[in-house]
């Protein structure tokens, strides 16, 4: 944002990534005008998730980052043009950064301090993502001024499979924020 000369923002994060946007709008209160979270969580504390974190960190140490690349890809795609150019990519990546990004994804925890953050925050989740609604709630339960929306016959994918109906919500909930500079 810095380099970019741009003052303050919303942010938006999917899935882990979304734990880098509660991270900047604790730590960073002042530059963000309101956060997106897509599929986000402020602490891992099921089982299941835990696992699958763990599965990639035990794919990135032995080297199985091709079959790693390709479940991501199958998973995340809606179209065969997708999935290959995503797997293109992803079998490109650098192992111990893979591992550095699992590890901090398992680890990350500011469930604590959700009640610090005052900027809006949309809450986005797949309603059949049933393993995530637990997280949506505690978001939605732990900041003050949240909203918490379901896309309708989509998992956990909304960026790649449910694009248009996310993008509507963004654009709505933004319109819906805005703060005039005048």
């Amino acid at each position: 944002m810095d380099h970019l000369k741009i003052k303050e923002a919303y942010l938006c994060g999917y899935s882990t990534g979304a734990s880098i946007v509660l991270e900047f709008l604790l730590t960073h209160p002042n530059r963000a005008l309101g956060g997106i979270l897509v599929g986000g969580m402020s602490e891992i504390h099921d089982f299941r998730l835990a696992t699958r974190i763990r599965l990639g960190i035990i794919s990135t140490r032995i080297g199985a980052i091709r079959p790693l690349a390709l479940s991501l890809s199958w998973s995340n795609s809606d179209t065969k043009g997708l999935m290959w150019k995503t797997y293109q990519e992803s079998k490109l990546g650098n192992p111990k950064n893979m591992e550095q990004y699992y590890q901090a994804s398992l680890h990350y925890d500011c469930t604590d301090r959700l009640a610090l953050i005052h900027v809006p925050v949309l809450l986005v989740y797949g309603v059949e993502d049933h393993g995530f609604h637990s997280y949506g709630r505690l978001l939605h339960d732990r900041l003050s001024n949240s909203e918490l929306t379901f896309v309708q016959n989509i998992k956990h994918q909304i960026p790649t499979k449910a694009s248009h109906a996310l993008n509507e919500r963004v654009e709505q909930f933004v319109k819906t924020h805005e703060v005039s500079n005048f």
